[in-house]
């Protein structure tokens, strides 16, 4: 089953996504080709968008090991009440990230460089981690 994605996120989306593009030139992002980006990033991310449902408005979640910033860019759009905390090791990614959100204009949504483990309590309702190790 494919996941619904509303779609007025998906010019943003799409927008996130030549963004993407042009930032993976100059800084090898990812490996993904661009035509698995939609599927294996937005898709893949949209299948958490029915369990966000859960979370009241107003809380904080963590996208831990966020990478080139999804699920973070993608809950930041469907629950804009939300604040999101994109958490990750690599500046160069998180630089995409902070760029991202402020083209996509996304005030709800913190960057934070380091390990998940290293840092003090963050005061997280949820957290998320799509692609952070192997369990």
């Amino acid at each position: 089953m494919t996941p619904r994605i509303d779609p007025t996120l998906v010019p943003q989306l799409k927008e996130y996504l030549v963004l993407l593009e042009k930032w993976n030139r100059i800084h090898s992002l990812t490996a993904l080709p661009p035509n698995a980006r939609w599927e294996e990033l937005i898709l893949d991310s949209a299948a958490l968008l029915p369990h966000l449902d859960q979370i009241p408005s107003g809380s904080r979640i963590g996208d831990f090991g966020t990478g080139m910033g999804m699920p973070a860019v993608l809950v930041a759009l469907a629950r804009p009440d939300l604040q999101v905390l994109a958490l990750d090791k690599s500046k160069k990614k998180l630089a995409f990230v902070r760029q991202a959100s402020l083209v996509l204009g996304l005030k709800n949504i913190e960057v934070l460089q380091g390990r998940f483990e290293h840092l003090p309590p963050l005061g997280l309702s949820a957290g998320i981690a799509k692609a952070l190790a192997s369990l």
